[in-house]
């Protein structure tokens, strides 16, 4: 049975969206760094980085278009929320893995789902690496 929101309880819902929307696209922009083609502030995305008013996603960065979604995920929360505990336990990096099924596992990719911070951790080291091969004239990876 589900119950109707009041305006207030609809727009803290929106409000909410919006700021995980911007705290996406400022992380993104900041660790990967904005596309040129949508320059914030100066073209075509907000002085946030976002593009969703116009596009079908939310956040392009240099190398990702992201999609943001602030919504219940019921039993992935809970395997992640699982091998967070253990990955931590022994010192480690979580990581879920999730395959696509029938029809949608010959269109779509595999999807392994890191934390935020290892995220920003390996932007980092992929900025560097490309900073020393463009110091020693190596482009090709």
């Amino acid at each position: 049975m589900s119950r109707t929101l009041t305006r207030s309880e609809a727009q803290r819902r929106v409000d909410r969206s919006k700021a995980s929307e911007r705290r996406l696209a400022k992380w993104l922009v900041e660790h990967d760094g904005p596309d040129p083609t949508l320059m914030p502030g100066g073209g075509l995305a907000t002085l946030t980085g976002r593009v969703g008013h116009l596009f079908q996603y939310d956040v392009p960065s240099l190398h990702y278009d992201g999609e943001n979604k602030n919504i219940r995920v019921g039993s992935l929360w809970k395997v992640w929320k699982q091998i967070t505990d253990i990955a931590r336990s022994h010192g480690k990096e979580p990581l879920v893995r999730i395959e696509p099924t029938n029809e949608d596992a010959r269109k779509y990719p595999k999807l392994h789902v890191i934390t935020e911070q290892r995220h920003g951790e390996l932007l980092a080291a992929e900025r560097q690496v490309l900073a020393l091969r463009a110091k020693s004239g190596i482009l090709e990876p």
